[in-house]
Order: C-alpha cells, then sequence, then structure tokens
C-alpha cells in the first residue's frame, strides 16, 4: 500500500508542479467551494469595553498589534462574559460574510464526538477497525487494529495515510484503513488530518447522518449558527478536518459554550447542557507537547503556560478562551504560520495578561462575575435539562482536577511566559477617555495587512487659546482641494490596449486554494482594462472565460478603511432573522459593505461613518465582485495602487483578497516601453510555507511516509513551487487597442 501510495503522490505532484494537470485525479472533478450563505447568525449580546472591564488601551493595543503583514488579520471579535465587546474589520474582510475555518473546524468534530460519548453511542476506547469492519480484511495489521477513537482525537494514531493522499483516493476511510502504522498506537504525537476524518466518518457510521446534519440539533441551531457548509469527500463524507465554511462569530459562540462548562442560555433565558463536564475536561487537558512546545489535546490545542486553550486551523484561525478570565478573542487570518505558536497569537496572550493585570487592580472585581448580563451566562444557573448519559469514562485515570474557574488547563499566565512585552513596552498609561479615543482611532485605520497608523495626540488648547475661540468666530477652512486621479495620465494609452499572453497554466486563484478546492487552471489568454473616469476594471482571460474584476484604489476619497464608534445607529438594528440586537459593541468596519451577511445589530458608529456610508461605491478601498472558476464561486476584493518599478516602468500592483479564504493573489503589471506587458504573480501565504510546516508535522525519520523523500531536493522543489506559484507571463504579438478586442 504504501509504496503504490509513494508512487501515485510523487507522480501527482510532478504533474502539478510541471502544469501538467489534465487527467491529474483518477476521479470525476466537481466544485469544492461553497456558496456564499443566505442565513445570518443569531446575534450575540453586546457591551462597551468598559462595561466589561476591559481597558480600552490594552484593546487598542491588541487591534494594533494583529495588524501589519506579519500576522494578516481579517477579521476579530473579543468577548467577555458572553457578551462581544469588540468587532473588528481589516478592510476589506468582513464579520458580515464566513469564512474557511481550515484545521479550526477540527474542534467541531470533536465536539461532536463528545455528544456522541455524552449520549452513551460510543466509548473514547472503541477500536476504529471494530466501526469499520466492512473496511478491513486479513492483511490489516496489528497496529491498525489497536487504533482507537482516543487516538485519533489525541493525533497519536499514527498511521501514514494524511492529507497529500486523499487527492488520489475515492475511498478515504479504505485508504486510511488500509495505510501503514509508523509506531504503536499513543506512543506519540503525529497531527494528521486524517485523523479527524475518520472521526467524522465515525459520527455517519454510528448515527446514519453527516457530521452537519447530526449536530444541527444539537449545536447548531441552540446556539443560533447562521447558515455552515462544509465541504465532503468523494464518499459524501465531511471532511472533518477542513473544509469548514462558518461565521467568526458562531465560532466563538462554541468557544462561549466550552467556558461555560458546556451549558448554553437560549433565548428563553434556560441553561441546557449540551455537552458534559467531563467532555470539556478531558478536551482541553494537554496530552502531548510537540517539539514546538505547542500542547494538544481532544481536537484542539490547550496552552497551559497562559491558562488558555484554543480552536486552531492553520494561516493564523483562531478561537482563543481564558476561563479564567471569561474571555474569548477569535480571529480569521490570512498569516503564514500553520500552528498554534505565532505573532498573533503572542499579542493574543499578552492582551489575556493586560485583562487579568486590570481585573485584579480594580478593588471587588471578579473575573467571573458578569457584567449587566443574566447569571445563566455563567453556564451553572437556569434551569439546566439533565445530564446526558456519561457513557464510558474518558480519560484514563480520572478527569483532570479542574481549577476554581473551569478550566482544565493550567492557571493563568505565569512570569516564565513565552510572550514577553515587545520591545519598548506598552503604550504610556493614558486616561480612559484619551485611551478611548486612541481606540476609536485605530478602529477607523484597519487594513489588511497594513499596519495603523500613528495617533495624532489630542488637541489641549491653552487657556488665552480657549479665550481667544469663545470672543471670536473661527474662520472658515479654506476649500480641500480635489484629489487627484489615482490613474496616471502616462499610463492610460497603455490601459486601452488588450495584451494577449503567451501560453501558461497561471490562474488568478491562490494555488493553496485552488488545490482545496480541485481548480486546475487551463491558463490565461489575455488581460485587457476598462475605464471610465477614475474607474478601472480588470478584464481576465481564463480558461476560455472573461473574468470582470473592478479595482478599488487605496488612498482614494473616502477610503479610510475602518469605522469608528460613538454615535448610535439611527438604523434601529434588526438581524437577519428579524429580531432585534443588543445594543452595546465597539465596532471597527472595513470600508467595504459585504452581501449576504450578517448585519451587527445595534452596533454604535460615528458621524464619519454615516457620512462615509452615504459615500458612492467608488470612494471604497476595495471593489468586490464575484468570480466563477470551474463551478467555485468566490467572493473576491480587488485594491490597486499605480508605481514605477526601479526602471521607471509604469506598474499596477494589485492586491486580490479571496474574502471568505485565508489567501491573496498578488498581481504586477509592467507596462513596458515597446508597448508589452508583463504579468508577475505571487500569493500570501506562499505554498512553500505550508510545505515546510506539513513537513514539520510528518512523524520525523518515520519510514514510508507518503512523499517525505519528495522534499530531500529542497533545491528543485523549491524552484518547481516558485514557478506553479509565482509565475511571470509575458504579452506576445501586438496589442490590441480596445479592452473588449478578440474575446478568448
Amino acid at each position: 500500500m504504501e509504496l503504490r501510495s509513494n508512487i501515485k503522490l510523487l507522480n501527482y505532484t510532478r504533474k502539478f508542479l510541471l502544469n501538467d494537470t489534465d487527467g491529474i485525479l483518477p476521479y470525476a472533478v466537481r466544485p469544492q467551494k461553497p456558496d456564499a450563505p443566505g442565513a445570518a447568525p443569531l446575534p450575540l449580546p453586546r457591551c462597551t469595553p468598559r462595561e466589561a472591564g476591559i481597558p480600552a488601551a490594552a484593546l487598542d493595543t491588541l487591534l494594533r498589534e494583529l495588524s501589519g503583514a506579519a500576522c494578516g488579520t481579517h477579521t476579530c471579535l473579543v468577548l467577555r462574559h458572553g457578551k462581544v465587546v469588540c468587532e473588528a474589520e481589516y478592510a476589506p474582510y468582513s464579520l458580515r460574510r464566513w469564512h474557511v475555518t481550515h484545521s479550526m473546524c477540527k474542534s467541531v468534530t470533536g465536539t461532536a464526538i463528545g455528544m456522541l460519548i455524552d449520549e452513551g453511542r460510543l466509548s473514547p476506547d472503541e477500536h476504529v477497525c471494530d466501526i469499520f469492519p466492512e473496511k478491513c480484511s486479513l492483511l490489516t495489521g496489528r497496529r491498525m487494529r489497536a487504533v482507537t477513537v482516543r487516538h485519533l482525537l489525541s493525533m497519536r494514531s499514527g498511521v501514514s495515510f494524511r492529507e497529500a493522499g486523499i487527492v488520489l483516493e475515492s475511498d478515504w476511510v479504505k485508504a486510511f484503513l488500509d495505510a501503514d502504522v509508523l509506531f504503536e498506537p499513543g506512543e506519540a504525537f503525529d497531527y494528521n488530518s486524517l485523523n479527524s476524518y475518520m472521526l467524522s466518518a465515525i459520527v455517519q457510521k454510528k448515527t446514519g447522518a453527516g457530521l452537519v446534519e447530526y449536530l444541527r440539533p444539537r449545536l447548531f441551531e441552540p446556539l443560533g449558527f447562521g447558515d455552515i457548509a462544509w465541504e465532503t469527500c468523494p464518499q459524501g463524507i465531511e471532511k472533518g478536518g477542513w473544509g469548514l465554511y462558518v461565521y467568526l462569530e458562531d465560532l466563538a459562540k462554541l468557544g462561549q459554550l466550552y467556558l461555560q462548562k458546556g451549558v448554553w442560555t437560549g433565548a428563553d433565558g434556560a441553561g441546557r447542557r449540551l455537552l458534559s463536564e467531563q467532555w470539556i475536561a478531558a478536551a482541553t487537558a494537554p496530552y502531548s507537547v510537540t517539539e514546538k512546545g505547542e500542547e494538544y489535546g481532544f481536537q484542539l490545542w490547550p496552552y497551559t503556560p497562559e491558562g488558555v486553550y484554543l480552536f486552531n486551523g492553520m494561516f493564523g484561525q483562531y478561537v482563543v478562551v481564558a476561563p479564567a478570565r471569561q474571555l474569548i478573542v477569535a480571529v480569521n487570518a490570512g498569516a503564514g504560520n500553520l500552528f498554534v505558536l505565532s505573532a498573533a497569537f503572542a499579542a493574543i496572550a499578552r492582551f489575556v495578561r493586560a485583562v487579568g493585570s486590570a481585573s485584579a487592580a480594580q478593588p471587588g472585581d471578579t473575573s467571573s462575575r458578569p457584567r449587566g448580563g443574566k447569571a445563566a451566562l455563567r453556564g451553572g444557573k437556569g434551569k439546566t435539562a439533565a445530564q446526558p448519559g456519561s457513557g464510558t469514562p474518558i480519560l484514563p485515570g480520572g478527569t483532570p482536577a479542574a481549577s476554581p474557574d473551569g478550566a482544565s488547563c493550567a492557571s493563568a499566565s505565569s512570569p516564565g511566559s513565552a510572550f514577553p512585552v515587545p520591545a519598548g513596552g506598552s503604550p504610556a498609561a493614558l486616561p480612559e477617555s484619551d485611551a478611548e479615543a486612541r481606540l476609536a482611532f485605530t478602529l477607523s485605520h484597519l487594513r489588511f495587512a497594513e499596519p495603523v497608523p500613528p495617533c495624532p495626540a489630542p488637541e489641549r488648547p491653552s487657556w488665552t487659546q480657549r479665550v481667544r475661540r469663545a470672543l471670536f468666530s473661527p474662520q472658515p477652512a479654506p476649500a480641500p482641494e480635489p484629489a487627484p486621479s489615482p490613474i496616471p495620465e502616462t499610463v492610460r494609452g497603455a490601459l486601452a490596449k488588450s495584451y494577449p499572453l503567451e501560453a501558461n497554466r497561471a490562474s488568478m486563484v491562490p494555488t493553496i486554494a485552488a488545490c482545496m478546492e480541485d481548480w486546475y487552471s487551463g491558463g490565461v489568454e489575455r488581460v485587457a482594462f476598462e475605464r471610465s473616469g477614475d474607474s478601472l476594471t480588470l478584464l481576465w482571460h481564463e480558461s476560455g472565460t472573461v473574468h470582470r474584476v473592478p479595482i478599488g484604489f487605496a488612498g482614494a476619497d473616502g477610503a479610510g478603511g475602518a469605522n469608528s464608534t460613538g454615535k448610535p445607529d439611527s438604523a434601529g438594528g434588526k438581524d437577519g432573522s428579524g429580531k432585534s440586537g443588543s445594543t452595546g459593541g465597539v465596532r471597527g468596519t472595513g470600508g467595504m459593505n459585504s452581501t449576504g451577511g450578517m448585519n451587527s445589530t445595534g452596533s454604535v458608529r460615528s458621524a464619519a461613518e454615516a457620512a462615509h456610508t452615504d459615500a458612492p461605491d467608488s470612494s471604497r478601498p476595495a471593489a468586490e465582485c464575484v468570480l466563477d472558476f470551474g463551478g467555485n464561486r468566490f467572493s473576491v476584493g480587488a485594491i490597486g495602487r499605480f508605481t514605477t518599478d526601479e526602471d521607471d516602468n509604469p506598474v499596477l500592483k494589485l492586491t486580490v483578497c479571496f474574502l471568505e479564504s485565508s489567501c491573496t493573489r498578488l498581481i504586477k503589471f509592467v507596462f513596458l516601453p515597446d508597448g508589452t506587458l508583463t504579468v508577475k504573480l505571487n500569493e500570501s501565504p506562499a505554498l512553500q510555507t505550508a510545505m515546510d510546516s506539513v513537513r514539520e508535522t510528518m512523524k520525523a525519520g518515520a519510514p514510508g511516509t507518503p512523499g517525505t523523500d519528495f522534499f530531500k531536493d529542497a533545491g528543485y522543489l523549491q524552484y518547481l513551487i516558485r514557478r506553479a506559484c509565482s509565475p511571470v507571463l509575458h504579452s506576445t504579438g501586438e496589442p490590441a487597442h480596445g479592452a473588449a478586442a478578440q474575446p478568448s
């Protein structure tokens, strides 16, 4: 089995990197990307940071540290005591649309297994081969027959069939059970998303329903989830370890459910137990420690040095739960890290400590006491349903001792924390009113991959200036000069041409997203532009289809990025279901209205936001559209900027944000003096980063791991990856005049 898998994997990788993708899969290619959702989530209650006991300065520092390319933050939510205190959107991303979770959905799959165990329908020590006897044979090995549900949950199965092999198999369960086992099950940690897939398959086998169908009445409906979509394998089983699209606020609700020890308070105010405390204690206990010091429990990541646990997905997807502080921080992003330790997690850890320090400094304050909310949000009050069946013991040797706040991981941060305050220290202590003004400024300047600019110092007029202003009418400010056009005159002639390109297999879709959605492009045939005044549209001809991509320009009038807070929303606020939302919360929106998503009800807005909302769409920093690649419909926002290269050639730099994904396509159009065009493509996060990290997760020195040998010739591999992910395309022949000339 392993020799056959290795040969098939190496052949697939070779064909992919050499752009020979015709017939690359052994089964029919089908669209994977789900369409945009309809129903929005039921919003959580809102309150202000001050009401929640969160210093504005700490929140401001968090949002600033999450900005910039290193963290690549898309959106961020902060909850305390079950209420949303901050909604941050880094333009052009929005909390009003769902987002891919990557491995963060493993915690949802783990929750389903916990519910099955609570119902007495599954034992964590049940052998996987006993659940799927029809998929086994006389050749099934001794080690495979020893693999249990517990080994899948804790990533200690040692099974060698992993993500790289799924593109070559149509029956993933059988391929998993036929694979070699690299070590005695339970002996070592070996991260493998196919363990989570097998948990999904177990849910279907035990219940006759898929993950979504099983969880809908048990989790999604009680918590008020909006629409979700989960990609499936060729056999129709949800992937379990990846492929889930969900609203960030809904994943934050799952974190709140864990924080409340499995009890959720419904609309009627009654508490309902959805998960047993025993399961939550087991899931959040560390079973393994990786070489990087990352701990792993049951499909989630405890981090005992900071007293938190996490739902985590690659490229910076986080739900961080801090039980001792009654605090949750949820983030969607497009960063380069695959696992827990990152610049973003370091910033979140410092924020958790800052909130803890502020709580300790307030006499009589206890973090576990809700502020202005119902006591049932603590997870222990109200009418509670009967305890579910306990099934069999989850933890060997009993449940670990829980801390007084209910955390099954360690206590709050210690002096030896891995995340010290950055060089330069924290900002100087400010009066709370000044800190809130600074926070409002930060919220109004959040943009993807860009640092927040310094906040202007508040004006403090002297007493003579105040007297002078009181006695004399201020002079009217001169009318502002009109902003220059974002499209230089020198390049307008070149924009009127259509450029046929040399043969290639490039795509607008970033390579990582294309692989995940089974999109294999036939190449880009031609590019052209349509200009109308200061508006510009890219015409991208790929695989016989013309994709029209409107381009917004950074720095255009009104493109200030996020919106700050300060003035109540006059709209009154109704969510997608028609129910009134609660007021409060600090909100920074990314400056681009998304469609089909949730309206955060009752959030406060500033006068600047009201003016910005009434501005035409052309003033937005990104223009949004939907592109269809092989039946996969992607919502994108494109931001452009004209500059010059080292030879003074005009260059259009285009950032195409895939708004439901963690991936971004970067394109440079270089207009050359001879009238030709060079198109340089790149993407973020880089595929090389992902492949390096995947290689690190493979059990070191384990023989027969599929594809391991392929990584040995690192120089040649990096060359092929650069050519596949960052191609350079050149126009051929004479460019035609007219954007719509010679369609593909």
